[in-house]
């Protein structure tokens, strides 16, 4: 009777440590389970942007701070974008924040108006996060006025030599204009203004033709198209006046 009661002590004893083992192995499976799911859990990040120009010196600074739960991260590589009115963000230029979770950017001034934004990279631990805008404006200069401009012409005959000289002077506001291209046009009863000859203007802004007598008579007119800077002008007209055959 006693070693029957024995053996059944010692089974409930082998049972009751089996147990305590299972359980402890589920302690342990499920600590494991729930330490694997805390460290994929990724925690938010916040980025924050501010630009402090600096116009005299020809350069802007860009920076911000990456914080996750409102502790700075340091070390972490943050992206700067930029985008222009017909361009779309991408990255210009990165750098690891610091102690402080700081990162700051030199930036030299645009040509154009430019929009710049800070982001952070998906991480291991950390949500990926972007900063807001800021914009470096560029204010455009209009172009300058056009300058009015003005073309004599003068027609010098010499019917002896089969030939004729036109010439002209293209001015604005009474300076001489060189290096500018002028058109020579004619026309005679039957037809209408064409272009024949082109010419460019001297120093004193002067350009010269030299015509081959026309067969009938011919209107001559000299005409100076716009250009950047400069308004379109035309001369007079000079007639080259050719007698019918008696």
């Amino acid at each position: 009777m006693i070693a029957s009661r024995v053996s059944l002590l010692t089974r409930a004893g082998a049972a009751t440590a089996a147990t305590a083992i299972a359980l402890a192995g589920a302690a342990v499976t499920s600590s494991a389970a729930g330490a694997a799911t805390h460290h994929t859990r990724k925690l938010p990040t916040s980025l924050s942007i501010r630009l402090v120009k600096h116009p005299k010196l020809g350069f802007d600074v860009i920076r911000g701070q990456l914080r996750s739960h409102h502790v700075p991260l340091r070390h972490k590589t943050v992206l700067l974008e930029s985008r222009t009115a017909t361009t779309t963000f991408t990255v210009v230029d990165s750098a690891r924040t610091g102690a402080h979770g700081v990162a700051a950017f030199k930036v030299s001034l645009p040509a154009e108006t430019t929009k710049y934004k800070l982001v952070f990279a998906p991480h291991p631990n950390f949500r990926a996060s972007h900063s807001g805008v800021v914009t470096i404006r560029v204010a455009s200069t209009p172009p300058p006025p056009a300058l009015s401009t003005s073309l004599s012409i003068r027609l010098v005959k010499h019917p002896k030599l089969g030939f004729d000289v036109i010439s002209g002077q293209l001015r604005s506001h009474h300076v001489p204009l060189r290096h500018k291209t002028v058109l020579l046009e004619s026309r005679t009863a039957s037809t209408k203004f064409a272009v024949i000859d082109t010419g460019t203007t001297g120093l004193h802004g002067v350009v010269r033709f030299k015509e081959a007598t026309p067969a009938e008579t011919t209107r001559y007119k000299l005409v100076f198209e716009a250009v950047p800077g400069f308004k379109a002008s035309h001369s007079g007209v000079v007639t080259v006046l050719i007698k019918p055959a008696a």
